[in-house]
């Protein structure tokens, strides 16, 4: 009832007046008992946002993690933007496809990629969270639950952290040493300063020490390199390499959710048309070119 009540208050007072008036509807009654019972249900006609409200139906009604999956990225996008309207903008997360075809090798998107990571540590941070994805976004094998928590550091202010402890942990966990941190994964250090742009932030984080206690942290602009708003606490985190990425999202699940599909046979069918494409792609690549199997990089 309290996360109920919390999401609630930060929802404007339209939205949940209209929420009322909705969920008081016969067909989310029976939706909640099928929830209940815990049965599979499929829901017909929705049109325009109509299934972001039976998402936060059944969030609000089952209190546990959901992963909605839909075909397109576009219609998934678009899905979050109206979970925003409905629910704490911490409440919901984007994980998107990194890769446009199988085996994909082209340009790094550091975007992409701190929202991927930032999905994963949603599920593990935070209570009951609703991810929203793709298709084809769920079959890439990622870091598991366990090996992704062996990653990340957590400073807050007045915590003693020894500087070159931090400095060394930020190198062999995939950061680089820059002079002037401009991008996703750089860190830099000058006396008791130590700036850091962790893989999954939408800002850098300068972290300002008095000998081995943390005095303060800022967010800045990599732009201006200005200081912007101060926090109290950050959880950076590193990367994993990629021949320990043997888990899938579903993983991220494993203590109970709910899985809502957009058009179910037609994500099956991406699913399935990827695959197929990745096989026939590892197939014709040259021996020297060396591409790992499909299923160490895609579930089947």
């Amino acid at each position: 009832m309290a996360v109920r009540e919390e999401m609630q208050a930060r929802v404007q007072p339209g939205i949940l007046k209209l929420k009322s008036r909705l969920y008081h509807l016969p067909v989310f009654g029976r939706l909640e008992q099928a929830l209940e019972a815990g049965q599979t249900v499929g829901v017909r006609n929705l049109a325009g946002s109509f299934l972001a409200f039976v998402v936060d139906f059944t969030l609000q009604a089952s209190g546990l993690p959901h992963l909605v999956v839909l075909p397109e990225a576009e219609a998934a996008e678009k899905l979050v933007d109206d979970l925003h309207a409905l629910l704490p903008e911490w409440k919901v997360a984007y994980f998107p496809a990194d890769e446009s075809v199988p085996y994909d090798r082209g340009i790094f998107t550091p975007a992409l990629h701190s929202m991927r990571l930032h999905a994963l540590n949603v599920l593990l941070h935070r209570e009951a969270p609703v991810i929203v994805t793709t298709a084809t976004a769920l079959l890439k094998r990622l870091p598991s639950p366990l090996g992704l928590m062996d990653v990340v550091k957590e400073l807050r202010v007045g915590q003693e952290v020894d500087r070159d402890d931090l400095l060394e942990w930020l190198s062999s966990r995939g950061y680089e040493r820059v002079d002037t941190v401009d991008e996703l994964g750089q860190f830099s250090a000058r006396g008791g300063i130590v700036d850091v742009f962790s893989f999954d932030a939408e800002a850098p984080v300068r972290v300002e020490f008095d000998i081995d206690t943390i005095a303060s942290m800022r967010e800045f602009d990599v732009l201006s390199q200005l200081s912007t708003n101060q926090i109290e606490e950050v959880a950076l985190l590193g990367q994993v390499a990629e021949d320990q990425h043997q888990a899938t999202l579903l993983d991220y699940f494993s203590e109970g959710g709910v899985v809502v599909w957009e058009d179910r046979p037609h994500c099956l069918k991406l699913m399935n048309d990827w695959l197929e494409e990745a096989t026939q792609v590892f197939q014709r690549t040259p021996a020297e070119r060396a591409l790992p199997a499909v299923e160490e990089v895609y579930a089947s």
